[in-house]
């Protein structure tokens, strides 16, 4: 059985923040493809894209880590 840590006041924040954020996107994202004006997976295929050409930057590890559960979330 593994052990849950407990995230510090810090971590509880970014957590909260990138929830929040993905949500955000799940709603716009949904309201677009309603109206016709986003085609559902565009908005995933678009990030992995984004994500490919990201990939070489230096120091970019968080950004995409960010990226990529935000396109997971948006595939569901």
């Amino acid at each position: 059985m593994s052990e849950q840590r407990e995230l510090s006041p810090e971590h509880q924040i970014i957590a909260a923040h990138m929830a929040t954020t993905t949500a955000a996107f799940q709603v716009l994202v949904h309201c677009l493809q309603e109206n016709g004006a986003l085609k559902p997976g565009q908005m995933p295929e678009a990030l992995g894209v984004y994500m490919e050409m990201a990939k070489h930057r230096p120091d970019n590890e968080i950004q995409l880590a960010l990226l990529h559960d935000l396109r997971l979330a948006l595939m569901d």
